[in-house]
């Protein structure tokens, strides 16, 4: 590590590890979260942090991450793309409840011996780059009845109506007593909170999540919107299917 970075001297320390053969050739890779603190030991929100990755025998990649990371909540590997060459895709936790500036995400296509960033599908406007998280804004109204709910992406042209639980007082007696159809119930906490590697007819696809909140507020889950995943021949990311999955308490 050191040799990789020597502004670390011995003040370093690595947050987190995870290790698997991501490009399939039998020989295992590693992915690393550092924080460095340049040789002077100040407060922990202050440190410098990077992900790194090291593939085989190539130089190690590195990015940049500011402010304060907790962990690898996520690293997946597979040809999402279908061009027959491994895309890694990592999610490091910041905090947060899901929303935007939660999770700082990465994926990356293993291609000649060198990691190259690619990007997500989204609707981040001009004015909101660098600013938004990656992912689409979802609207959530409320359906024809009771526990009933639409989840609706202008991005994307489309209506998912679902049933999720409407938001109750300790008595059992609902937050919004009268439901009108269509009215504005919340909304998705922006950026894609969970990523899965899915086999659809017999290829691999990259499957996102955000979260969806209902009337009772961001702790009150109604369920995750979900993005099935494609890259064109170019290298444009679009989405294949957008659904919602619903959510079913285990208590």
């Amino acid at each position: 590590i050191i040799e990789d970075f020597p502004h670390a001297e011995e003040s370093y320390k690595v947050q987190d590890g995870y290790y698997e053969d991501l490009d399939r050739n039998g020989v295992r890779d590693l992915v690393l979260l550092l924080r460095i603190r340049d040789g002077v030991i100040v407060p922990d929100s202050y440190a410098e942090s990077y992900l790194c990755i090291y593939m085989n025998d190539d130089s190690v990649y590195d990015k940049a991450c500011a402010g304060y990371y907790f962990g690898l909540s996520q690293v997946l590997h597979g040809d999402v793309d279908q061009d027959g060459y491994t895309e890694i895709i990592c999610s490091i936790f910041t905090g947060g409840n899901g929303g935007n500036g939660s999770a700082e995400k990465s994926i990356l296509k293993y291609k000649d011996h060198i990691l190259v960033p690619m990007s997500f599908p989204g609707d981040i406007p001009e004015e909101l780059a660098g600013v938004a998280d990656e992912g689409y804004l979802v609207k959530v109204l409320y359906g024809n009845g009771e526990n009933k709910y639409k989840a609706v992406c202008d991005g994307l042209g489309q209506t998912v109506e679902f049933n999720g639980q409407n938001a109750l007082y300790p008595d059992g007696s609902r937050v919004v007593r009268y439901i009108k159809e269509d009215e504005a119930a919340g909304g998705n906490c922006r950026g894609y909170t969970e990523f899965a590697i899915l086999i659809k007819d017999g290829r691999e696809y990259l499957l996102a999540k955000e979260f969806l909140t209902g009337e009772g507020g961001t702790s009150h889950c109604v369920g995750w919107a979900t993005f099935l995943m494609d890259w064109d021949k170019n290298g444009t990311p679009y989405v294949l299917e957008f659904n919602v999955e619903e959510y079913k308490p285990d208590f």
